[in-house]
């Protein structure tokens, strides 16, 4: 798929994790300036071990721009709030460099799609609290709190879940 963008999105291939690992390395330290020494292997990990649903990738014309990992259900970490039969969300970051240009929707777009062939009826996420920019997105999205904010039993953050149903 490409859009006006000039952005094309596809499935990942083990030749995108260390580029999707970097994406999500220098989205998490802009967004929160912190670079854990942890998150690396963590988010290889996710990438490589979790059962997957889809993997996309947004490629510009010569690298990698966002991704989003879209797996089973259940996986993860699991929230308090977690749908029955729904996927997980497990990661969408897009590069600091590429931010607002869309590419998280398009991404977000793409997914909706991915439930579709997978025949299920939606998905679920979570995310910290504090993201505001991320909660405007996934809310324009068409995506809704579900539960009560919680702290997160890995990174200790209060954290939200939120849901996507397909029509």
């Amino acid at each position: 798929m490409t859009d006006a963008l000039d952005v094309t999105i596809a499935q990942g291939s083990d030749s995108d994790i260390d580029a999707c690992v970097g994406i999500w390395r220098a989205a998490l330290l802009a967004r929160d300036g912190v670079d854990d020494p942890r998150l690396p292997e963590r988010t290889r990990a996710k990438l490589i071990e979790l059962p997957r649903v889809s993997w996309l990738v947004a490629r510009g014309a010569d690298h990698a721009l966002g991704f989003a990992l879209l797996a089973e259900g259940g996986t993860g970490t699991p929230g308090p709030h977690d749908p029955e039969g729904y996927a997980y969300l497990a990661l969408l970051g897009v590069a600091p460099s590429a931010w607002g240009q869309g590419i998280a929707t398009a991404l977000l777009a793409r997914l909706e799609e991915e439930l579709a062939r997978a025949g299920l009826p939606g998905a679920y996420l979570h995310v910290v609290s504090e993201n505001t920019a991320a909660i405007r997105r996934y809310e324009r999205a068409g995506w809704h709190s579900i539960g009560e904010v919680y702290v997160h039993p890995v990174t200790g953050r209060p954290t939200r879940s939120y849901a996507r149903e397909l029509a």
